[in-house]
């Protein structure tokens, strides 16, 4: 029985903490006013009561996909002048 104990509290150690999802789609608001994606600013406010479902559509469940976009975004910026 010893292992499985151990085995039960490993498992509800690794669990992952539930999204701050209010926290994301301003985070996200902020990378796309910073990146001048006025329309993408648009979208996330007309979904500002549904902001999981938002930031899932997008792909976004922590912030380093935040992160990710943001580079995506600089890169982007970079590369067409």
């Amino acid at each position: 029985m010893g292992a499985r104990s151990e085995k039960m509290s490993r498992d509800a150690t690794q669990r992952k903490a539930r999204p701050d999802w209010p926290g994301l789609h301003a985070k996200l608001r902020v990378v796309y006013s910073v990146g001048s994606l006025p329309r993408m600013v648009a979208a996330l406010d007309n979904f500002r009561d549904r902001k999981e479902s938002i930031c899932r559509r997008l792909g976004v469940i922590c912030e380093a996909d935040v992160s990710r976009i943001s580079a995506g975004i600089k890169k982007t910026k970079i590369l067409t002048g």
